[in-house]
């Protein structure tokens, strides 16, 4: 059943549930930054994030309760931030990730972010084992998209950075295969070393 465009965050909202947990998804598993400055305008921000329904915005929809009334269901009590990747796992297995463990992510989370001001960014090691622990809990079916994400998010940025070349990438055999051609055959790229 489609969910009523009534039952939808406003802008207002989404915003306060990004902003509160300082752009991060609300996982502790994963804290992915979620918005990022798009490099082709000023005008513009890229952004990976989703408001996402606690409780379904309507009957049928993960973790629905027919209890709530069309302002609670939009509400922002009843809303949570998170990557589009995390939003898509907590909606497919409503069973292991329950109404109060997703208020209890998204407490966390505002805490998280409001101890977090000022402090430098985590390691890479840190972030490593981030990704590794959420790879392990991702369903098989999504890391091939997640995969996908990756490499469309690279090739978008090296073609700001050059929008002469053409590129694509390619995950083979647990290789990441890139190839970058010119975009016209008149463009020859040449490749400068700096000693």
């Amino acid at each position: 059943m489609a969910r009523a465009k009534d039952n939808d965050f406003t802008d207002s909202t989404r915003r306060k549930l990004r902003d509160r947990v300082a752009n991060l998804c609300s996982n502790p598993e994963c804290r992915r930054n979620t918005v990022a400055a798009n490099l082709e305008t000023i005008d513009n921000r890229t952004i990976i994030g989703e408001a996402a329904h606690i409780c379904a915005a309507s009957s049928g929809g993960p973790r629905f309760d027919n209890r709530m009334s069309t302002t609670d269901t939009k509400s922002f009590n009843n809303g949570i931030w998170l990557c589009s990747i995390c939003h898509k796992i907590i909606d497919r297995e409503p069973e292991t990730y329950p109404v109060e463990m997703l208020k209890d992510w998204k407490v966390k989370a505002e805490e998280y972010a409001s101890q977090s001001l000022g402090m430098k960014y985590r390691t890479d090691e840190d972030i490593r084992e981030s990704q590794q622990s959420l790879l392990c809990k991702m369903p098989l079916s999504l890391i091939n998209d997640a995969i996908s994400n990756v490499h469309g998010s690279v090739v978008q940025t090296l073609e700001v950075l050059d929008n002469r070349l053409k590129l694509s990438t390619k995950f083979d055999n647990e290789t990441t295969i890139y190839k970058v051609e010119p975009r016209n055959d008149s463009y020859v790229p040449t490749i400068v070393s700096s000693k």
